[in-house]
């Protein structure tokens, strides 16, 4: 079993725990309350930062690398394994539409617009 780590005085995780207690306005509550308290807090901060995370990933526009697998996956899928080579015009034709698809997965607001 692994031993739970020591903590100074100075540690930020101190300082954050803490301040979260003081925040939560904890007073009369039993142990057990003001762990389930803290508990759901530290939950619900927890999902705000994983949603934050996820909304500034999604804002990245795609790289030109993952245009042009998606347009060459889209390519194979629609004419089959044996396709024939593609036409520079065909292929660019290709890039755009995975481009745009990719664009209306990450950013649907700037598909639309």
């Amino acid at each position: 079993m692994d031993t739970p780590m020591n903590h100074t005085d100075d540690d930020p995780l101190i300082g954050q725990a803490l301040q979260a207690l003081a925040d939560a306005g904890l007073g009369n509550e039993s142990p057990a309350e003001a762990y389930v308290a803290g508990w759901l807090d530290a939950w619900r901060k927890a999902i705000d930062l994983v949603m934050r995370i996820e909304a500034s990933i999604d804002r990245i526009p795609p790289t030109e690398q993952e245009v042009m697998l998606a347009a060459q996956a889209a390519y194979r899928a629609f004419y089959g394994p044996d396709a024939p080579a593609a036409s520079p015009q065909e292929i660019d034709d290709w890039r755009r539409i995975a481009h745009a698809t990719l664009t209306a997965v990450s950013n649907p607001q700037e598909a639309v617009a």
